[in-house]
């Protein structure tokens, strides 16, 4: 399977850009795609995946996640299909598509039917997981907007009074209304003619 990495573009909307949405380099040697593979691999995506699949850990093994026992399909299957985490995690390959903003997303295993199921419900997990990441972004730039939109009525509000006090002061002439009264003059004299 193939998923696009896309930034939230929502925050790019309101000039709050270098802030959020957007999948930045942390450093020189970093890569956003090869980060945001990682997070497929990530143990939150890679458990909600096991857990969707009825992939289970064996109990008593939860605190080892990677070296933990996963049993496959329903407790009639269990004793011929056990699989660490850590093979788990072998099977799975996430790599960035050449040239692209493309994650391939790939799953070995001897059941091509369990291994497209592991890797649409991987995609499902990790494209759901950014949705509610771009809507907590959005969240907070709708926050952030309504925060500061009063703040800045008030500075407007404060510099039109400005500008109407200096206008007054210097007698000086309003310029949009004068135009309009000039355009309403020209246009009364072209209709008598």
């Amino acid at each position: 399977g193939q998923v696009l990495i896309e930034p939230d573009k929502a925050s790019k909307l309101v000039g709050i850009d270098n802030q959020m949405g957007d999948i930045d380099v942390l450093t020189s040697q970093s890569n956003p795609i090869s980060t945001e593979a990682e997070i497929i691999r990530s143990r939150p995506l890679v458990q909600e995946t096991l857990e969707e699949l009825n992939i289970q850990l064996e109990k008593g093994k939860l605190s080892g996640f990677i070296d933990g026992i996963t049993s496959i399909g329903d407790s009639s299957d269990r004793d011929n299909k056990l699989i660490s985490v850590k093979d788990f995690l072998r099977k799975l390959d996430v790599k960035a598509a050449k040239g692209t903003d493309l994650l391939e997303v790939t799953y070995e295993d001897k059941d091509p039917e369990l291994a497209a199921r592991v890797v649409n419900k991987i995609i499902l997990a990790y494209k759901e997981q950014n949705t509610l990441n771009n809507k907590s972004e959005t969240s907070a730039v709708r926050k952030f907007i309504f925060q500061e939109l009063p703040k800045l009525e008030a500075n407007v509000n404060e510099a039109e009074d400005r500008l109407l006090e200096f206008k007054s002061q210097n007698k000086l002439v309003n310029l949009s209304e004068e135009t309009n009264n000039r355009i309403a003059t020209i246009k009364s004299l072209e209709e008598d003619i």
